[in-house]
């Protein structure tokens, strides 16, 4: 699987033998977007902040769950700091520096690139991550996620 984040869009790909598979972004919601007929919904509009919270408690508990089974084959992330004004751009090197050595220290062969944009630009990030998992492993974390974040929505609903 690879998913990347680059111009501010996410994409998520998987490969099973010699065929691709492009997950997201899905080509309906372009089309619907490029026609007019619907602006797209951001996740934080649509639900209240609690729902929100135990979405982002579920993926993290069904993520940790999976990283050990996950191989990361290949691991690419570039940072550009930047800010209204020079100090906040050094303030952003340096926190995206301490997050690349950490980085660094898990990963033997990513490529880790950090600049510093003292212009007065703004932070952009690019990242892409190729990893392997079985599709068993990848499913338990699906249904893991899925029916943690029912259960507690459910409970959240009847209050």
């Amino acid at each position: 699987m690879e998913a990347a984040y680059e111009d501010k869009k996410f994409t998520l790909s998987a490969r099973t033998g010699p065929v691709p598979v492009k997950l997201l972004p899905r080509e309906r919601a372009k089309k619907l977007e490029r026609q007019g007929r619907r602006e797209a919904e951001h996740l934080w509009q649509r639900y209240p902040k609690p729902v929100l919270k135990l979405l982002a408690e579920n993926g993290w508990r069904a993520a940790k769950g999976l990283w050990p089974y996950v191989a990361v084959e290949k691991l690419r992330v570039h940072i550009t700091a930047g800010g209204g004004d020079p100090y906040r751009a050094v303030l952003a090197y340096g926190r995206a520096g301490v997050l690349l050595e950490a980085l660094g220290a898990r990963f033997e062969n990513a490529d880790l690139y950090i600049r510093a944009d003292l212009d007065g630009g703004p932070s952009a990030y690019e990242g892409r991550v190729r990893f392997r998992a079985r599709m068993g492993n990848l499913i338990g974390a699906a249904v893991s996620f899925g029916t943690g974040f029912l259960r507690g929505y459910f409970l959240y609903r009847r209050e």
